[in-house]
């Protein structure tokens, strides 16, 4: 833990110091010390630092004691230790101010040595800073270990939670509740109704993108340096542990749109091939799907000479696009198929048996819906527009690839004769595709 001005004044060189104002800076911590002759200082002063002087500066300071209160108050100064050499006694003004501004006035004795209180002070402040490295070294050693070892979030939050005598919860970006740990003791009422906490959140990011955020509760009582350290060793765990997630999903995600894209292409031969494969993937392709063709209108225009640019905003724009996508059938049907290739986004929605045979009013909830996403999006991305193609649907899972194929002729023909940022059906295009 850092050295802070109370304990300071329990230094051999302090011992026989006088607080004479600021009682309640007492608390403030000191990282640097110096000594001040000259009456122009601020420009050299560090924040957090106990600044020390023989008082000669104050003799050629007439009418501006206040300023100079003022600007090592602005340059966050901890304390100020005054010996009284070449004054009698120390400006009422400056215990005014040190009072006000909480600058703790430190009355030095008069054999006080300026050279000792250096050492002594600096020397205080680097052992405790070999002493934080070492117990960061040995935390962060202690959550390799877990990744190591095969550990997973719950590892990272137990140990955590051990560490720092807290409660511990990790969300996910939309604020999830991935994992909780508590350690032994603690009330089950923890951070809630009357018990006061003290909650430190951090977010963790992978590649500047927002994944998860962290908690840590504890009643009343304040967080330590080193619940502090603890916290930040714990986010980076928990961020290498994402990414190892993040990888691996990448990879089954790959094979499961590599297979998707072989099924709405026609190149599954198989019924028993597909629903076996879909089964894999967490899938359920016994049902009857209705496929959308999502389109970026002008993707080179807009997304590649954006991506010689700024790479990341690229991909962000196309993760947005995707997500409230993804969100919008979800709403409507939980088990809806989304998936992303290049341009394009790909959905299977399920269509309920009550409407089947009813072609018409099939027609009807996919427009609906395709106008629905339009919308959405259209409010929040105003980079671009994009356009929905619509098949037919046809109740065998076999026969996606004609509503794909459909959908796609769709979209071209509705460019052609409408333009972009458009909703499509290939059936009210069909006359159009004969006389083309």
């Amino acid at each position: 833990m850092g050295l802070i001005v109370e304990e300071a004044l329990e230094l051999d060189c302090l011992r026989n110091t006088k607080v004479l104002a600021g009682l309640g800076g007492l608390h403030k911590e000191v990282r640097f010390a110096n000594v001040m002759e000259v009456p122009d200082i601020s420009d050299w002063i560090h924040e957090h630092e106990l600044l020390l002087t023989t008082a000669y500066p104050f003799q050629n300071m007439e009418g501006s004691l206040e300023e100079f209160m003022l600007s090592i108050n602005e340059k966050k100064v901890s304390a100020l230790g005054i010996k009284t050499r070449y004054i009698e006694k120390i400006p009422m003004e400056i215990i005014r101010l040190g009072n006000e501004l909480n600058i703790p006035i430190l009355e030095l004795p008069p054999d006080a040595k300026f050279d000792l209180i250096l050492r002594d002070v600096l020397s205080e402040i680097t052992n405790r800073d070999y002493v934080t490295i070492k117990k960061s070294e040995e935390i962060h050693r202690l959550f390799t270990n877990i990744i190591l070892t095969g550990g997973e979030i719950r590892g990272i939050a137990e140990t955590l939670s051990k560490l720092t005598s807290s409660k511990v919860r990790i969300l996910d970006k939309d604020n999830k509740l991935l994992e909780e740990a508590e350690y032994d003791g603690a009330s089950d009422n923890l951070g809630f109704g009357e018990i006061e906490s003290i909650i430190e959140t951090k977010p963790i990011h992978i590649n500047d993108v927002l994944v998860a955020h962290i908690n840590m509760i504890k009643p009343r009582e304040k967080f330590e340096e080193e619940d502090m350290i603890a916290m930040e060793r714990a986010v980076e765990a928990l961020a290498m542990i994402f990414l190892k997630r993040f990888a691996s999903e990448a990879i089954e995600k790959k094979y499961k749109y590599d297979f998707l894209n072989d099924l709405i292409k026609g190149d599954v031969q198989t019924r028993e091939a597909v629903l076996e494969r879909g089964k894999f993937f967490g899938m359920d392709l016994s049902r009857e799907y209705l496929l959308f063709l999502l389109d970026v209108d002008s993707f080179e225009e807009v997304f590649l000479q954006r991506l010689k640019k700024d790479e990341r905003e690229s991909h962000l724009l196309l993760s947005r696009l995707f997500e409230f996508v993804f969100r919008t059938f979800f709403s409507k049907a939980g088990d809806s198929i989304v998936w992303a290739q290049s341009d394009s986004i790909y959905v299977l929605y399920p269509i309920s048996k009550d409407i089947q045979q009813d072609k018409n009013c099939i027609r009807k909830v996919a427009t609906d819906l395709a106008n629905q996403i339009k919308e959405i999006v259209g409010k929040n991305l105003k980079e671009f527009t994009f356009t929905i193609g619509l098949g037919n649907f046809y109740p065998d899972i076999l026969q996606v690839s004609r509503s794909y194929y459909e959908a796609k002729e769709a979209i071209r023909l509705g460019k052609l004769i409408w333009g972009h940022d458009g909703v499509y059906h290939y059936d009210d295009l069909e006359t159009y595709n004969i006389l083309m």
